[in-house]
């Protein structure tokens, strides 16, 4: 950035100096030249140095205003995508403190509006350390038993030396999602159509289906058969 050699007050200063003497005169006093006296008087016309600094000071309340309004207006846009989610639970009000962080908030602000001490922000859960044995042994055991749930799988932990209660047991399985896959429906035939009629010659109506069997070295057979009905 350039640096000014003459502040806007000392500016206005020569200009009106300017007016009671010559230009080249006060130019030549003040080491600048006649246009750059011409150029100030085309900036500032008749201002005095007391109107200059009052210019001065708005212009930095109004960037100071514009500065709050904008924060404001980011504050109420990032709320709203808050509020639009269900927060519950203090991790969860520290995740959303984090997320208005990064919009542009400082530290301070979210807290406030999230009822979040900002000595919690850096707290680390132990829950999940402690979790992590019995969670990897309820992984295993739910490869190996697909069909069971939680109320069955809960026995197999503390025989390893995992013991948990129930509400403990349900909320491990809900949370790393070892719910149990759901049955397929099965189709049923639909009664209303009308049924094709039977074949009263030969070449009318032909049959066909795959059947399955295997040899005996295990490898697989897959055949087409067709029948004339």
């Amino acid at each position: 950035m350039k640096k000014v050699r003459f502040s806007q007050e000392q500016m206005v200063k020569i200009l009106r100096e300017a007016d009671q003497a010559p230009v080249s005169e006060v130019a030549k006093r003040h080491g600048i030249s006649d246009v750059t006296i011409y150029a100030w008087r085309k900036r500032f016309g008749q201002l005095e140095p007391v109107d200059v600094k009052r210019l001065r000071h708005l212009e930095q309340e109004n960037a100071k205003l514009k500065k709050l309004v904008a924060e404001r207006d980011l504050e109420i846009e990032l709320m709203r995508e808050v509020a639009a989610k269900k927060c519950v639970g203090a991790p969860v009000r520290r995740r959303q403190v984090v997320y208005l962080r990064q919009g542009g908030l400082s530290v301070r602000r979210p807290c406030a509006l999230m009822s979040v001490a900002r000595s919690s922000l850096r707290y680390q859960s132990q829950l999940t350390r402690r979790d992590a044995p019995a969670v990897a042994v309820m992984h295993e055991l739910a490869a190996q038993y697909p069909r069971y749930d939680y109320r069955r799988i809960q026995v197999f932990p503390a025989r390893r030396g995992h013991v948990m209660g129930t509400v403990r047991a349900h909320r491990l399985w809900r949370l790393h999602g070892l719910q149990l896959p759901r049955k397929r429906p099965r189709r049923h035939v639909a009664t209303g159509r009308p049924r094709p009629l039977p074949a009263t010659g030969a070449n009318q109506v032909w049959a066909y289906d795959f059947l399955f069997d295997a040899y005996a070295n295990g490898q697989q057979l897959k055949c087409l058969t067709e029948i004339d009905e």
